[in-house]
């Protein structure tokens, strides 16, 4: 088992290398350089104390993302199933085309709205950093957070939104026995990245066409 452990493991590793440094080369660079400049860029205590601030607000904003995700999920869940196993099957989205009780068609609904709350997930966290930065910089005036900040911050709150779930569908579980579920559950949350990326693509397209 510890052999599966550290095989799953390494593969899960070679994925998220491939994917930051064929598919998402640049991005990741810039990424890294604004983690260098965010952490390492500066001297003083007090801007510490400020980066400090920021991270637990955009800890908060994460959770409130996923307690919104999280509350459309049981609603709909409750709404489409009438019995408690159809219910934990519903809600933790474990759809599977070889056990009966897990069949994508008799959730046919929540097997599609899962990745539409994943997204909707996304957009409120999105937003809510934005509407975060846009406030703090229009209360003590200028440009204390730059476009760069909102993207880089939004990408640490995704990534706290990615710990969340993990922790969730984990909770109670032996490491060992869910190595190929957490795995899978790793890859599966990497689609809020791909919303958060796909999303940010589209708000700086619209943001270049209208200055144009």
């Amino acid at each position: 088992m510890l052999a599966i452990l550290i095989i799953s493991l390494i593969a899960l590793g070679v994925v998220l290398v491939l994917v930051g440094r064929c598919l998402l080369n640049d991005l990741s660079r810039l990424w890294l350089k604004h983690s260098r400049s965010v952490f390492f860029g500066h001297s003083h205590a007090s801007y510490y104390g400020e980066l400090g601030v920021v991270l637990v607000v955009i800890l908060a904003l994460a959770v409130g993302a996923a307690a919104l995700k999280g509350a459309a999920m049981v609603i709909l869940s409750l709404c489409t199933t009438n019995d408690l196993a159809s219910f934990a099957v519903a809600l933790r989205g474990t759809f599977s085309f070889t056990n009966e009780a897990q069949l994508p068609g008799k959730h046919l609904i929540m097997f599609f709205a899962g990745p539409l709350l994943k997204l909707l997930a996304v957009v409120a966290l999105m937003q809510a950093v934005d509407c975060f930065f846009r406030s703090f910089n229009k209360h003590f005036g200028g440009e204390s957070f730059t476009e760069s900040d909102n993207f880089y911050f939004t990408s640490i709150g995704i990534v706290f939104l990615i710990f969340f779930e993990l922790l969730y569908h984990a909770q109670n579980v032996k490491v060992c026995n869910a190595t190929a579920n957490l795995d899978y559950l790793m890859l599966d949350k990497l689609t809020y990245l791909i919303y958060f990326l796909s999303m940010y693509w589209i708000k700086t397209l619209k943001t270049i066409v209208t200055n144009f």
